[in-house]
């Protein structure tokens, strides 16, 4: 059974969802997890320095925010919620600058980190 993976881009920067869909998919799927799903949001600088604040009382910019959904908010149709992984794009584009465009592979980095911050 395939894996559900489910994006907002509330950056308005004109991110390429369907590869960072695509990316999602492929970690999960070499995580040997089936019939899960995973939010994935993109944010802005702002927002993502909001929630930062908001839920873990601190005053930066992060790269990627991981928000775990509890045992309790499994649905009954089989399907395991894993939770939201936030991405914010500000931030994700002077990485690249730092490392000389390694667009794909930043993501997909920060992807791995998140997703294994949801499986504690």
């Amino acid at each position: 059974m395939k894996n559900r993976v489910l994006l907002f881009d509330k950056s308005s920067q004109g991110v390429d969802l369907k590869k960072v869909k695509e990316l999602a998919i492929k970690i999960l799927k070499e995580a040997d997890l089936t019939r899960v799903e995973l939010s994935l949001v993109m944010l802005g600088e702002d927002e993502a320095r909001q929630l930062n604040m908001d839920y873990r009382k601190m005053e930066y910019i992060p790269e990627v925010l991981a928000f775990p959904l509890t045992k309790e908010e499994v649905d009954e149709d089989g399907w395991t919620r894993l939770g939201d992984i936030v991405l914010c794009v500000d931030e994700w584009k002077r990485e690249m600058k730092s490392r000389g465009g390694e667009k794909w592979k930043i993501v997909e980095e920060w992807l791995r980190h998140a997703l294994k911050n949801l499986l504690k």
